[in-house]
């Protein structure tokens, strides 16, 4: 999470952050203690992301799913509140 993040992107970052919330739930994403990482009980990586380059970061397959998500979760919340 940037923490440097500006007010109006908070709702974005929230359902982004949320959608790895739901992956670890439903268990798609798990992360062990010694840090490795399984995508749909498929070993994936133990680098942490500090460690990584942006362009290894942003095609972790996790992090692929929720950015492809997080519009459509977020206008999904958004329209049940405006009913």
């Amino acid at each position: 999470i940037d923490y440097n993040t500006q007010d109006k992107s908070l709702p974005l970052l929230l359902t982004h952050e949320l959608i790895h919330v739901h992956q670890m739930h439903v268990g798609f994403l798990k992360m062990k203690p010694d840090g490795s990482c399984y995508w749909r009980n498929v070993y994936y990586t133990n680098k942490r992301p500090e460690e990584m380059t942006h362009e290894e970061y942003m095609k972790l397959p996790w992090e692929m799913d929720a950015y492809n998500n997080q519009n459509s979760v977020l206008r999904q919340a958004l329209q049940l509140l405006d009913k």
